[in-house]
This record gives C-alpha cells, sequence and structure tokens, in this order.
C-alpha cells in the first residue's frame, strides 16, 4: 500500500514530521540520503495498541544512528526493573527517550557531552520506574509520568544524595532539556 507524503495520521505520536512510501515517521537522514525511523508497519502495530517491538532500535543502526553511542539502550528497561510490571512501563519510555537521544545526536554534539546526556537519561529512566513502582503507578499512562518527571528540573534522581552539586546540575539541565524537546514535539503536533 502506497503512503503520500507527509501524510496526517489521527494517532500519529507528538511529532509532526515527514512520511513517505515505506515510513511513517522520518527520523533524519544518514550521510548517504537514505531515511531512517518508524515503517508504517511498525506503526501500524502502535495503533493497535500491540506491544511495541525493540526492533525498531534494535534492527541495525541505521534505524536511530545515536545507537551508536548507547549501544545498551534497548537494554535500559530491564535494569531499571523491581517487579514485573516494571518492564512494559520502561520499554513505553524508550520511544520518547529514542527521539530525544537521536535529537541530540543530530545536533553533533560532542560524544561526550552525548555521553554525559545519555547518562543522566537512563538514570532518570531508573527514577522513574523506581517511583511507579513505589507508589503503584502502573496504571498511569508513561508519558504523563514522564512529563511529571521532568518539571521543575527533574525527578530527583535515585541516590541524588551521593552527587555532587555539579552532577545534580547536569541532570537538571538534561531534563530541562528533554521537557523543552517534548514541548516542541507536542506543539508541532497540535
Amino acid at each position: 500500500m502506497k503512503r503520500r507524503k507527509n501524510k496526517k495520521t489521527s494517532n500519529l505520536p507528538l511529532f509532526e514530521s515527514d512520511s513517505d512510501e515505506n515510513f511513517a515517521f522520518i527520523a533524519g537522514y544518514t550521510s548517504g540520503g537514505a531515511p531512517y525511523g518508524v515503517t508504517w508497519e511498525e506503526w501500524e502495530k502502535f495503533e493497535k495498541n500491540e506491544q511495541p517491538s525493540l526492533s525498531i532500535f534494535t534492527a541495525n543502526e541505521n534505524a536511530f544512528p545515536f545507537l551508536e553511542w548507547a549501544p545498551d539502550f534497548n537494554k535500559w528497561p530491564e535494569s531499571w526493573v523491581r517487579e514485573q510490571n516494571d518492564l512494559e512501563h520502561g520499554q513505553a519510555l524508550l520511544p520518547y527517550f529514542a527521539y530525544f537521544l537521536q535529537n541530540l545526536y543530530d545536533k553533533g554534539f560532542s560524544r561526550k557531552t552525548f555521553r554525559n546526556y545519555r547518562d543522566d537519561l537512563w538514570l532518570l529512566g531508573g527514577s522513574i520506574i523506581s517511583s511507579v513502582s513505589t507508589y503503584g503507578e502502573h496504571h498511569i499512562e508513561p508519558l504523563n509520568i514522564l512529563k511529571d518527571a521532568l518539571t521543575g528540573g527533574g525527578l530527583l534522581p535515585d541516590g541524588f544524595n551521593q552527587m555532587s552539586a555539579a552532577e545534580m546540575k547536569d541532570f537538571s539541565r538534561m531534563c530541562r532539556r528533554f521537557e523543552n524537546f517534548l514541548d516542541s514535539l507536542m506543539s508541532s503536533y497540535f
């Protein structure tokens, strides 16, 4: 089935994007000009509320070039798990994290700066899942919990009392940047 470029889909997630006959969302283009992102088949599974496949992050590095600097990305939810319900919630956060990291990568951040953002993002994910697990909030939409966690400089990470002032400042900066990123995606979609 052929799709038209820039097709508007009623449930397209939080961003207005380019699309073509192969991709529902084009996240970017390789240096050779080839598009990468979420295919229509993957998007249709998402629309049917099927469990999102992590294959969009692991199929190959061309799908999301930032994976070169975050090779363990698809295993993050497993590292945050306290109880079985946590895994599904963590996996639901990954697409938002992926597009944020891809955005940082596309902006040409240095590897060191990217690594700092990546590490702080992993820490945020762990803190979110810890809070969800502690307070039994598995029924709350992951995006809503993510937005709440980013508001006001971010949910304090687990072990924050052992972080230096500089580390806390970096963590808060990442949360503000991620919050602004989500806000810009949402405003461009609605």
